[in-house]
């Protein structure tokens, strides 16, 4: 017997063990498991560190990135896209915060140093000026890079250096009055449909005036998951973000507290998350 699909359906609706599309005007059948739903997830970077006397400040670094494919079941994901680190008031940096899709977390950049240590997150501050030297904050692991440690001169201190990025580590700020160190690379997607370079770690200052010596802006990376510049106070990291591609047809329903936006990219729709709390969900199917 004929099946009577019903008229007028709306993208993602079932019946009878179907699904209809409305990018192809068809209707398939619904698998039980969704195959190879592309995922870049990215959580919120480091704030910079404050910039003290004779004490130059490093660089945030970027939040954790990951990119992966999973197939998944229908059912309720939690879904959280990472604040940004604080910029540093005092000495370090604030850590941004974790991104989360499912069971997956990505961890926070760590704050970048103010005349200290740096933390560590997703990849690490860079480390303040000291007259001893001070370290760059450890990385997670698949995730980011460590911030770059910062030699002492034994007087003045220096300048800080880079916090990590998604593909490298930051570079180490000079002694005296030398060069502020530079935020890594950050990593590059065309999961839009375009390359983009996401993530990058937040450059360090210079004692001499404070002032970001090598940074273009003292926010991170654009609200990308960037660390950011260290700064007579602290500059902001960057926001986190999570994007999901998945073929078009594939029902996304996302709850109240969720900001995003979709694009239709080939044979694919694209969600771009830009704001989901702790208790916000994405249903699947």
């Amino acid at each position: 017997m004929a099946l009577d699909f019903p008229d007028s359906p709306s993208n993602g609706d079932f019946y009878e063990g179907f699904i209809f599309s409305s990018a192809t005007g068809a209707w398939r059948v619904r698998r039980d498991i969704f195959a190879e739903i592309e995922v870049l997830a990215i959580a919120g970077g480091g704030g910079g560190g404050k910039a003290l006397t004779n004490r130059g400040a490093g660089g945030g670094g970027a939040g954790g990135y990951l990119q992966f494919t999973n197939s998944f079941s229908p059912g309720v994901y939690s879904i959280e896209v990472g604040a940004a680190g604080a910029g540093g008031t005092s000495t370090v940096g604030g850590n941004g915060g974790d991104s989360v899709f499912g069971n997956i977390t990505v961890v926070g950049g760590g704050g970048g140093g103010g005349g200290s240590d740096a933390s560590a997150g997703g990849s690490g501050g860079g480390g303040g000026a000291l007259s001893s030297g001070t370290t760059g904050g450890a990385n997670t692991l698949g995730q980011g890079n460590a911030g770059q440690y910062k030699s002492g001169d034994g007087s003045a201190g220096g300048a800080g250096s880079g916090g990590g990025g998604a593909q490298t580590m930051g570079t180490l700020g000079a002694n005296s009055t030398g060069a502020a160190g530079v935020g890594g690379a950050g990593g590059v997607s065309s999961i839009t449909g375009a390359s983009v370079t996401r993530a990058t770690g937040g450059d360090g200052a210079r004692f001499t005036d404070g002032a970001p010596s090598n940074a273009s802006a003292n926010t991170g990376d654009g609200g990308t998951g960037g660390g950011g510049s260290g700064a007579t106070n602290g500059g902001d990291g960057g926001s986190g973000i999570i994007i999901i591609s998945a073929i078009t047809g594939i029902n996304f329903t996302f709850s109240g507290g969720v900001t995003q936006t979709s694009s239709v990219v080939g044979s694919k729709t694209v969600y771009t998350v830009t704001a989901a709390g702790p208790t916000d969900t994405v249903t699947i199917g």
